[in-house]
């Protein structure tokens, strides 16, 4: 192309690609382009170089000709112009329902999986959802799905081991369930492991021997069995533990409240039931000296108060226990206290009671 009509298809901002012709390069920069690329690894004139920076003009070198060059601007455009910004995004506990339904309700075939600093984790595609993963599971201690983990109506649930009364989970498959009466969980665990003539390591016996005193109070509770006796005191034997010294020191560190909110008293021991119609909160504290609640006592009933009224709870229930005492226990509620009234037969006053 001659030289003027190169010119005179430039305009003031231009980019323009030419090859090793020192003239039209000078005169491109005269002219007000904004960035020459010279093409062909050519050498680039001191002239030029001086000339561009006094205009302010770019100067790139390219190793490629000016055909190869000019492709390569193709692969130069920013990936905001071109790309879509309503792809449905999911966060990495969003549950496998709420996914597909994205999936549904996109003109995309795809769902973006992003951390909480928004970074890209993973991609789910339709293929992905039509042979799901599902998490395995086995529920220890519950078998209710308020209790749960979120999310554990799409887990595959491999067994449940507890000794509460049967809840409302349900399988697809017919499973191993060990549910017995008896004062604790670990009492069935620890015993499972005796069967099948598992090797118990000191320190899971002293977990195991833990949870059992914690669960009967000291194997002391009226729901503690034969069963739970016979197994903490072979946990100790393995543990190398003084069952009932140890039992001792146990309770003493467990029922400290020094420095707890009343949020920290109330969920310390938590649990949601569903009782027919009613949804039911009951927490339960234990102390040495019930002083020590009844001075925060109002504390703790406002507590309980925003609990019932946000988590939309029938009745919320805190029971007050000494276990070193044989007396009442107190009862604080909050909610529908006739509910307490008529399993225990006792009269409320003051969002509190004896049993």
């Amino acid at each position: 192309m001659q030289k003027g009509t190169i010119l005179n298809k430039i305009r003031p901002g231009d980019v323009v690609i030419i090859g090793d012709r020192l003239d039209v390069q000078i005169d491109l920069i005269n002219s007000g382009c904004s960035a020459l690329i010279i093409t062909g690894d050519s050498a680039i004139s001191h002239e030029v170089i001086r000339l561009a920076t006094k205009k302010g003009t770019s100067i790139i070198s390219s190793p490629y000709d000016t055909f190869a060059t000019a492709k390569t601007f193709d692969l130069s455009t920013p990936l905001y112009s071109i790309m879509s910004k309503d792809v449905p995004v999911a966060g990495l506990y969003t549950s496998i329902s709420e996914i597909r339904q994205r999936i549904v309700e996109s003109k995309y075939r795809c769902v973006l999986i992003v951390d909480s600093d928004n970074r890209l984790i993973s991609i789910i595609t339709r293929t992905d959802l039509l042979h799901p993963t599902r998490k395995k599971v086995i529920l220890v201690d519950h078998n209710e799905t308020a209790q749960a983990v979120d999310g554990v109506q799409e887990a595959e649930i491999l067994e449940i081991i507890d000794h509460h009364r049967v809840g409302d989970i349900s399988t697809l498959m017919p499973i191993y369930v060990y549910n017995e009466p008896i004062g604790s969980t670990c009492t069935i665990v620890a015993g499972l492991m005796f069967l099948y003539q598992i090797d118990i390591p000191q320190n899971i016996a002293g977990l195991l021997l833990s949870g059992i005193l914690s669960d009967t109070l000291l194997l002391t509770l009226s729901t503690t069995t034969d069963r739970d006796m016979e197994v903490a005191y072979e946990l100790g034997k393995i543990a190398n533990i003084e069952v009932d010294q140890y039992g001792k020191e146990l309770l003493t560190s467990s029922i400290d409240i020094k420095g707890k909110n009343a949020k920290e008293i109330l969920f310390r021991d938590f649990k949601e039931y569903v009782l027919g119609n009613k949804k039911i909160g009951v927490s339960q504290i234990m102390v040495l000296d019930k002083e020590e609640i009844r001075a925060r006592e109002d504390d703790i009933k406002l507590e309980m108060e925003q609990l019932q009224k946000q988590g939309q709870y029938d009745l919320v229930a805190l029971l007050i226990t000494n276990p070193l005492e044989t007396g009442q226990e107190e009862i604080l509620v909050k909610g529908e206290k006739w509910l307490i009234e008529k399993a225990f037969e006792v009269e409320v006053q003051n969002d509190k009671c004896s049993i």
